[in-house]
């Protein structure tokens, strides 16, 4: 107990030892910090600013470096408390930060470094990892097990054994980290659901993103994901509805975006080029869909070519195209990308024709075609094209013949008019 005890004081002023800070302000050197309960939020256990644990007067535990050898840097376990951990550094222990079931905690512009793990966070609720570095930890940068409702934002994790990893998560926002140089996976999602992930960087990992066993209505938009030494993401085992939006996967080693035996997905306005072997594999995956999608190789996906607007009128066109594989028809148009009318033939054709009626003359119409192919019905939807039905002639719809009929009408009349005349010229002329 009295061991125990020592290793909660700070060191003395004749100890401590200023280091260059992420966040600004020097740091002290002291040891590990543990906190068990509202209760142990103290001065002894390095609680050094801050207030009373009330959200808009949290606990803060700040400027600290900490080698924390065979333990965990900072545990804090069972609390309900605000807190704020900030501009600290801690490596050489077990995990650099250990929260377990902690409510309203942030961890912010910390340097966790060197550890066997980075930050993990078991059974949380309502927190917040903030502009941290975590690198070259012998496991995992940061972990996340069964918790919810907590952001990760602005985290640089690289050189560690694998990046950000969630378990069992849900409510998981993350955004605008950078992963880079991780030995595994930059992210890795198993048995989580209903997260956000935008705006990421990842990079030069192993594989880029992995959602690997019942990862379901997530949301991935906006990331970036390139340079992994092996896929850019993957996607196994009933990982279904989850949504890909304006994602960029490109010069990955050995392909762009995998699914196996997932269902129900939606890329849109996703951009996967320039990966080896192929940009997009499908395995045993049905009912997906990609929509306006630039993807050069592809396997199990049908193509889509040959996209024409033909016969075209004042109130109609015919839209035509081909696909690679048996497959249904399906086009949308309108006035504007939002489109708004459909029409659809469930035929299980190559060569694709179907014919938009009551169109308005001399107007810009776009449209998109879709098909879904027969056997595992996935479905491709090309980008936006456009086309302009026929004006009307001067006089309206059908203008031009009522204009000529007019014409030779009064030619006639001029004519008959013109014999009259000259009949009853030529018979005052006799005597």
């Amino acid at each position: 107990m009295a061991l125990l005890c020592l290793a909660q004081v700070p060191l003395s002023l004749s100890q401590a030892q200023p280091v260059a800070a992420q966040g600004g302000g020097a740091l002290t050197s002291r040891s590990p910090i543990l906190i068990d309960g509202d209760g142990n939020f103290t001065p002894v256990n390095g609680v050094n600013g801050g207030g009373d644990g009330s959200e808009s007067n949290p606990y803060i535990i700040e400027n600290w470096v900490i080698d924390a050898s065979s333990v965990s840097g900072i545990h804090i376990r069972n609390t309900t408390k605000y807190f704020i951990v900030r501009n600290c550094v801690i490596e050489n222990g077990w995990e650099g930060i250990l929260l377990e079931n902690v409510r309203n905690g942030r961890v912010e512009s910390c340097v966790i470094r060197n550890n066997q793990g980075g930050i993990f966070l078991s059974e949380g609720d309502h927190n917040t990892l903030s502009g941290n570095t975590v690198e070259g930890n012998y496991g995992g940068g940061i972990d996340l097990s069964s918790s919810s409702n907590t952001v990760l934002s602005g985290n640089t994790v690289k050189n560690n054994q694998y990046g950000i990893n969630l378990y069992n998560c849900s409510q998981i926002t993350l955004s605008n980290n950078h992963l880079k140089n991780n030995q595994r996976n930059g992210i890795d999602l198993s048995y989580s659901s209903n997260n956000n992930l935008y705006s990421n960087v990842v990079e030069n990992n192993y594989t880029g993103i992995s959602l690997y066993e019942n990862c379901c209505y997530n949301t991935l938009s906006g990331n970036i994901v390139r340079n992994n030494r092996w896929s850019g993401i993957d996607l196994f085992r009933q990982c279904n509805h989850n949504t890909f939006l304006k994602t960029t996967v490109e010069n990955n080693f050995a392909g762009g975006l995998f699914l196996s035996n997932c269902n129900h997905n939606l890329l849109y306005d996703c951009s996967l080029r320039g990966n080896n072997h192929r940009d997009l594999f499908l395995s045993e995956s049905e009912n997906n869909t990609f929509d306006d999608m630039i993807c050069d190789i592809s396997s199990g996906l049908l193509k889509i070519t040959n996209v024409k607007a033909t016969n075209i009128t004042e109130n109609s066109a015919t839209i035509t195209w081909q696909t690679s594989e048996y497959s249904d028809s399906r086009v949308d148009y309108g006035t504007s990308t939002s489109y708004g009318s459909s029409v659809y033939s469930p035929e299980s054709v190559k060569s694709h024709s179907l014919t938009l009626i009551g169109l308005f003359p001399g107007t810009t119409y776009h449209f998109q075609v879709a098909s879904a192919d027969t056997k595992d019905h996935n479905t491709l939807i090309t980008f936006d094209y456009t086309f302009t039905t026929a004006s009307p002639g001067p006089e309206g719809p059908g203008g031009g013949g009522i204009s000529l009929l007019v014409l030779v009408i009064l030619l006639v009349v001029v004519i008959l008019v013109l014999r009259r005349y000259l009949s009853s010229r030529g018979s005052r002329a006799r005597p």
